[in-house]
């Protein structure tokens, strides 16, 4: 030993006289030396199950750890499956709704060519009435006949 200060020597030291016997030459153990050796032994018990408890300890941690790195992935890969799924309903609805706006929009063009044919047909029945009423006028003009309709008319304006 190069530096025989150091407490680490010097309890070597001291632990090596009290195993081998004192300095003297004692070859007999001391209860000193038993007592040592026990407290010694239990220390190294101690220092064991220390290393022991931090393994596990460090054991529990990596396998929590693990499991939480495994939960949190499979909350992102479920969590991408669902707004796959909300995505492709939106989609879908997208659809549908534009299906459903094509096919309102065909009704109202068919709609309103039905009103178009109803004007067109009551325009023509219109101008049928017109003519058949000039025609009746001029008729009535030559004869000098008057239309019984138009007193009773005139009766309902007096009253």
């Amino acid at each position: 030993m190069a530096d025989d200060s150091t407490p680490l020597a010097l309890a070597t030291i001291h632990e090596e006289n009290i195993v081998h016997g004192s300095a003297k030459g004692d070859a007999h153990p001391t209860p000193d030396r038993d007592a040592v050796l026990a407290r010694i032994e239990r220390e190294k018990t101690l220092a064991l199950i220390k290393a022991w408890e931090e393994n596990e300890k460090a054991k529990a941690v990596n396998r929590a750890h693990k499991k939480l790195v495994e939960i949190g992935s499979w909350e992102t890969n479920m969590k991408a499956s669902v707004e796959a799924l909300i995505k492709k309903a939106e989609e879908d609805m997208e659809k549908k709704k534009a299906e459903h706006v094509a096919k309102f929009r065909i009704k109202i063009a068919k709609l309103h060519e039905e009103v178009e044919a109803k004007r067109v047909t009551i325009t023509s029945r219109r101008g049928e009435v017109v003519t058949k009423v000039e025609d009746q006028a001029t008729k009535f003009r030559s004869t000098g006949y008057v239309p019984r309709d138009f007193f009773r008319m005139l009766r309902l304006l007096k009253q």
